[in-house]
């Protein structure tokens, strides 16, 4: 079944806040100047796609065939719809100067706008809908808690009842808002979809339901609170390059067993279970990290050492096949003092 369809291409979508707020810190700036240097450095080669939609009250995708980028604005946030259906990623390899292009222009495109509300949800779903048929990696730069459309969020801080440990169901603050990024986030996974936050607010930004799009899809949550340009900008920058250019895979699904007398009592990390214990990973890079909890069966280990394996199935970024398997024996015993 995993080998039927072909191998899924690195695509890169980059979902970028253009409010105020995005611009005055500067993290406009940061961003594309990072992003203009790194795509000559992505991993794929010639089958790697890249895209970018920019978002403050409103959507713009961008057509980048022409000899110039071409920008589209969608003011519509209850339904969201690309307007240049497959059009909205294009071949790095063939489209690299007109990318850079248009990266290069970003700051100055926005540079003296004054919107300060954002349309985080509505974006989300843009992007999942340019990329449905391909999955991939969305990177979401965000500056400002989502205000307007799908997705919105209140400011739980301060004298509220989620802010005194009532609301979101007694979790407080810990717990999300709403089930809108849950909900997406699931929608992503089963299309190969990873999303990653960059969160650069400098003001409360609930991360708490933010972080559901990256917990539910392999992704990662990168927070630089109070974020400046002439103080993080060098930080952002290098971990931004980091992230995209180091070893991943794609499509992956990943299976840990136990021997008899032993079963796998929960999972923890960033993926989503399908079934029982098959985890599924959109994107699984060399920093990612997963932790299990082992706990007995009913009946004593009957042997003398247990076994637990883990098996990885995933797709190189240069469309290999492969999988991965570790297994970890360890000698049983009733004595206390034999393991310390």
């Amino acid at each position: 079944e995993y080998m039927v369809p072909p191998p899924q291409p690195p695509v890169f979508l980059f979902v970028v806040e253009v409010s105020y707020a995005a611009v005055s810190s500067g993290m406009l700036r940061c961003v594309a100047a990072t992003l203009a240097h790194t795509i000559d450095h992505l991993p794929g080669g010639e089958r790697t796609q890249v895209g970018v939609i920019t978002y403050d009250s409103t959507l713009h995708f961008y057509n980048l065939h022409g000899s110039t980028p071409q920008m589209l604005v969608v003011p519509e946030l209850d339904e969201p719809f690309c307007p240049m259906p497959g059009e909205a990623l294009v071949n790095l390899s063939e489209r690299r100067d007109v990318v850079k292009q248009l990266l290069e222009k970003l700051p100055s495109m926005f540079g003296a706008t004054q919107a300060t509300e954002v349309a985080t949800g509505p974006a989300l779903k843009a992007a999942y809908t340019v990329a449905q048929h391909v999955g991939g990696k969305v990177s979401l730069f965000s500056a400002t808690r989502p205000t307007v459309g799908d997705g919105k969020l209140l400011n739980r801080e301060g004298a509220g009842g989620a802010a005194n440990g009532k609301g979101a169901e007694g979790g407080g603050l810990l717990a999300p808002a709403c089930d809108f990024y849950k909900t997406l986030a699931v929608d992503c996974s089963k299309q190969q979809l990873c999303i990653d936050v960059w969160a650069c607010h400098s003001a409360y930004a609930d991360l708490a339901t933010l972080a559901l799009l990256a917990r539910h899809t392999g992704g990662s949550v990168q927070h630089f609170p109070a974020f400046s340009d002439v103080a993080a900008g060098e930080r952002l920058s290098r971990a931004l390059q980091h992230s995209l250019t180091r070893e991943q895979g794609l499509e992956a699904v990943m299976r840990v067993r136990a021997s008899r007398g032993l079963r796998i009592a929960a999972f923890y990390g960033h993926f989503f279970i399908r079934g029982v214990d098959l985890l599924a990973l959109p994107n699984v890079d060399e920093d990612k990290s997963f932790a299990v909890e082992i706990a007995h069966e009913e009946n004593e280990i009957g042997a003398s050492t247990a076994c637990l394996q883990a098996a990885l199935l995933y797709t190189t970024t240069s469309g290999e096949r492969r999988i991965r398997v570790l297994t970890l024996e360890l000698p049983v015993t009733s004595a206390l003092n034999s393991i310390f």
